[in-house]
């Protein structure tokens, strides 16, 4: 346990112990001050792109996906610039973007060491990494893997960057249970606020006096997804 906590302590911030969304992150990470060249690695359909747009008008968006998939092949927008790749080689010259953003896609990747190299090449010194990936899912639309955080970090640190932030997604209950019902939209809502099993973690550590960086590591044991920021 001392070497796990070790090599995870630095990505754990003791500010806040709320569920987050990539969309969150993004937010809380992206500087609208000025210009930033930003990839949305795995943009499916590419209706991302107004999110993103509305959040700053410096963003220069370019979304990539691989050609085979669901989300991709659903895509009929051409306002922004789209791009198919083979999963792995990004067709973008070295410290290309400012950020690159990837919701839920980690987990559908073939080889992951070898496209999260590719992610610190194409991203710029002091740029970021950021969104969300899966931890305790289900299959779905041609998933190939789940990972946990330790696995995650060690992606990550295997390609030079740095997590400097993880942060718990939707629970794994309620992730497991929208599954299981065929993805009802009554579980929607989980996606945003925090259901049985994280309220329990944050109450059950309130009345045991466990400090928050801790209540934050347990919620991201027991979460479905996970968020992370990392940094080149």
């Amino acid at each position: 346990m001392d070497s796990y906590w070790e090599s995870i302590k630095h990505t754990l911030p003791d500010d806040d112990t709320r569920q987050f969304t990539a969309e969150m992150i993004l937010r809380k990470h992206l500087d609208t001050s000025r210009p930033a060249a930003f990839l949305d690695l795995g943009c499916g359909t590419g209706n991302f792109v107004d999110t993103v747009r509305a959040m700053s008008a410096n963003v220069e968006y370019h979304g990539l996906d691989i050609e085979v998939s669901p989300e991709s092949n659903a895509r009929v927008r051409s306002d922004a610039v789209f791009k198919h790749y083979d999963g792995v080689d990004i067709p973008y010259g070295a410290e290309r973007f400012d950020i690159v953003f990837s919701n839920q896609v980690f987990e559908h990747v073939r080889y992951p060491e070898r496209l999260m190299c590719d992610v610190g090449r194409v991203l710029r010194r002091g740029g970021k990494f950021l969104g969300s990936v899966s931890q305790l899912e289900p299959y779905h639309s041609l998933s190939l893997w789940n990972f946990t955080i330790y696995g995650f970090n060690t992606l990550v640190e295997s390609a030079g960057l740095k997590v400097i932030e993880f942060r718990p997604g939707i629970d794994a209950y309620s992730l497991i249970a929208r599954s299981f019902r065929n993805r009802d939209k009554k579980y929607r809502r989980f996606f945003q606020e925090e259901g049985l099993l994280h309220r329990r973690i944050e109450r059950e550590g309130r009345k045991n006096n466990v400090s928050g960086r801790k209540i934050l590591h347990r919620k991201l044991t027991f979460s479905g997804h996970f968020c992370f920021v990392a940094e080149k």
